[in-house]
């Protein structure tokens, strides 16, 4: 009798366990669905904060070129029309300064292909090579006034 009894209870407690166990289970399987795409949401989120940034940056820096590109190229006709009367100092600091600009070029050029990992590394040299240039330009450009 006693062991009809143990028997009954051990069976009633396994029917409630099999009507609930579906139930925890989903409810399981909810919460780490929610949580995994909370996961995906915030690095979809910092990779398109990443990428804007990239995006913004690149073309702040083009824009930053281009301008001193025009501004060498005007300086390089005005030593043109020295012509001879363009002191050697002149010439010399026209040559470091498209020297400079090459470079920056190239240092735009690596930033658009660097990894997430080297991206911060690249924008600080080109950020650096940028202001390297603009006060290289402006150091030429006192020297004509002086002419």
């Amino acid at each position: 009798m006693k062991t009809n009894r143990y028997l009954s209870v051990v069976v009633c407690i396994s029917f409630i366990t099999a009507l609930l166990l579906p139930g925890i289970v989903k409810k399981v399987r909810a919460e780490q669905d929610k949580a995994s795409v909370e996961t995906n949401r915030n690095e979809m989120s910092t990779k398109e904060k990443l990428t804007r940034d990239k995006k913004e940056f690149k073309k702040e820096a083009k824009k930053q070129i281009a301008k001193l590109d025009r501004e060498i190229d005007e300086l390089e006709l005005k030593m043109k029309k020295l012509g001879s009367k363009a002191d050697a100092d002149i010439r010399s600091d026209m040559n470091v300064l498209k020297a400079k600009r090459a470079e920056a070029k190239k240092d735009l050029e690596r930033l658009e292909v660097a990894s997430k990992e080297k991206w911060d590394a690249a924008k600080k040299k080109v950020s650096a090579s940028i202001d390297e240039l603009k006060n290289l330009y402006d150091k030429t450009r006192s020297k004509f006034g002086s002419n």
